[in-house]
């Protein structure tokens, strides 16, 4: 009987140590509705993303949204380990100045269009009344995805 109580207890531990690790992620294990591949090609494109504007935008944390997807948490880590500050989309909050509370990045679609090539269309919003959208063509050469080009537009 004592073992089993040590067991028991060990195991709501561990339950309640994992529970806590996912909720302050805000981060599921390895969704199922996205392949290894779109989670390569999220991380490509959030870390282009975060290079690119965030360097002349200088807001920090950044918040991350995959449209109608949960956040895998592999990408959470590989995102962390690249040095990044990143939370999920619903600690974001859409209000106060330009960048006051960090930016949202949406990547809004992933649109295959041949095994090497892809295009994304992302948002980025950083308070109530600033936002953008635009698209990046991305290209995988030897294994590795990259970016192509970057179209940029405006929401108003």
């Amino acid at each position: 009987a004592e073992n089993i109580m040590k067991t028991l207890a060990a195991s709501a531990l561990l339950l309640l140590f994992s529970t806590i690790v996912c909720i302050g992620q805000n981060a599921i294990p390895d969704s199922p509705s996205l392949s290894a591949e779109e989670i390569e090609l999220c991380k490509v494109v959030f870390g282009h993303l975060f290079t690119t504007h965030g360097s002349s935008i200088k807001a920090d944390p950044y918040f991350i949204d995959i449209t109608d997807q949960e956040i895998p948490a592999s990408l959470f880590t590989a995102l962390h380990s690249d040095g990044h500050s990143i939370n999920p989309a619903s600690a974001f909050r859409r209000e106060g100045d330009r960048n006051a509370n960090g930016v949202l990045y949406t990547i809004q679609k992933i649109i295959f269009a041949g095994e090497d090539t892809a295009e994304v269309i992302w948002t980025l919003w950083g308070g109530k009344k600033w936002g953008a959208k635009a698209s990046l063509d991305l290209v995988r050469q030897e294994g590795v995805w990259r970016v192509l080009n970057e179209h940029d537009g405006l929401v108003e």
